[in-house]
């Protein structure tokens, strides 16, 4: 659907800065940002939304190993 909005200056340059980083259109970077917005508020503690790949990841008290995550896939299977 086509609309228009006014954006500010410097949500327009945010805005134009994430999708030179990601790889997309300004109208792509623009929509997911308001469906994440509009539609996933509410994330568990810990959870956010990478603001370069818009990919959600957690945040852990510490790094882990590759050994030490393998033993924790392990333990759940």
């Amino acid at each position: 659907m086509r609309t228009t909005l006014d954006l500010s200056t410097r949500v327009h340059a945010g805005l134009a800065s994430l999708a030179k980083q990601r790889g997309k259109t300004l109208s792509a970077v623009a929509n997911d940002l308001l469906y994440e917005g509009l539609y996933m508020k509410e994330l568990p503690d810990g959870v956010f939304i990478s603001p370069v790949t818009g990919l959600a990841q957690v945040q852990l008290d510490r790094d882990y190993t590759m050994d030490e995550i393998a033993r924790m896939i392990d333990e759940d299977e």
